[in-house]
C-alpha cells in the first residue's frame, strides 16, 4: 500500500511512493471502503493498513501466501550436510533488499569463519572475498543454490512479506530477515531463523555467526521452517482460507450444502 511505503524512513535508496500526492492515499482509502472484503498476505500488514487507512478490522483478512518458485527439497530428494557454511541471498532489487548490509555483515563473519561462502543472486554486481555473484539464472540453477545453502539471509529495508523466505524454508534453510513489514509472520525469531532491525550489519553478523557456530541448531531451524512452510505457507491453503472467509460472510455456499445440491 502506498501510504505504508511513503511512511518509511530514508535508507539511501529511492522510495518512489514518497512522490505520490496525498490525494492518491485518500482515493486508495475510498476504494478500500467500497469493497465488501479484501485479503492481505500477513497479519502485521493487515494491522498496519487498518491503522494507516482507518479501515474497520472486519473488512480485511490475512490469508498468508505461497512460494514464487517451485521448491521442495524433500520432494526433490535433496539433502544438506550440517557442516555446510553456504549463505544465500536472493533479491532483484538488491539495494532495497539489504545486500550492502549483508556484505558488511559477511565481511565481519569471515574473520571468525574464513571458510564461509556467500552466494548473491541480484540485479547488481557485487564482489568480495568468499562471495559469488550470480545473474540471469534459470529456474533449475536457482533451485540448486537454494538446496546447497544452510542459511538464507535477506536483510530488507522494506518487505511486505517476502515470498523468497518461504522458498528458503522449503529448501530447509534457516532464515535471516528483518523486522519490517510482515516478515515476522514468516520467520519465527529463534525458531526458524532470526530477525534483526533494518540496516544493522553488526547484529546481522552476530546472528550469522550463531548459525555457523551451531550447525545442528541451524539444521533444526531449517527443519522447523520446512514444516511451517508445508503446513501454512502454501497457495492451496491460501485459497482455502479465502473460501472460508467468503463462506463466513455468506458470499459462498457451504461446501457440504453445495455438494448436496449436485446429487
Amino acid at each position: 500500500m502506498n501510504l505504508l511505503s511513503k511512511a518509511l524512513p530514508n535508507r539511501g535508496f529511492v522510495v518512489q511512493e514518497k512522490k505520490t500526492y496525498p490525494l492518491w492515499n485518500e482515493l486508495e482509502r475510498q476504494v478500500m471502503l467500497c469493497q465488501d472484503h479484501f485479503w492481505v498476505m500477513g497479519s502485521l500488514i493487515k494491522a498496519a493498513i487498518e491503522a494507516a487507512y482507518r479501515i474497520e478490522p472486519g473488512k480485511i483478512t490475512a490469508v498468508g501466501a505461497g512460494p514464487g518458485h517451485d521448491l521442495d527439497i524433500v520432494r526433490d530428494g535433496g539433502s544438506k550436510h550440517p557442516s555446510n557454511k553456504r549463505i544465500l541471498f536472493v533479491g532483484r532489487e538488491a539495494e532495497r533488499k539489504g545486500v550492502r548490509v549483508l556484505m558488511q555483515a559477511f565481511e565481519l563473519v569471515r574473520k571468525d569463519f574464513p571458510d564461509a561462502l556467500l552466494d548473491v543472486v541480484a540485479g547488481v554486481p557485487v564482489s568480495g572475498t568468499g562471495v559469488t555473484c550470480h545473474r540471469g539464472l534459470n529456474e533449475s540453477s536457482l533451485k540448486r543454490l537454494f538446496y546447497s545453502a544452510n542459511i538464507f539471509a535477506m536483510p530488507s529495508y522494506r518487505e511486505p512479506l517476502g515470498l523468497v523466505f518461504i522458498e528458503a524454508m522449503l529448501s530447509k534453510a534457516a532464515c535471516l530477515g528483518t523486522t519490517t513489514g510482515s516478515v515476522p509472520d514468516v520467520i519465527r525469531d529463534g525458531e526458524t531463523g532470526y530477525l534483526v532491525g533494518p540496516g544493522d550489519p553488526v547484529t546481522l553478523a552476530d546472528r550469522l555467526a550463531r548459525l555457523l557456530r551451531d550447525p545442528l541448531r541451524t539444521r533444526d531451524m531449517g527443519e522447523r521452517g520446512y514444516r511451517a512452510a508445508k503446513e501454512y505457507w502454501q497457495w492451496d491453503l491460501v485459497v482455502e482460507r479465502m473460501s472460508n472467509a467468503l463462506r463466513e460472510r455468506g458470499a459462498l455456499p457451504d461446501a457440504s450444502a453445495a455438494a448436496h445440491s449436485f446429487r
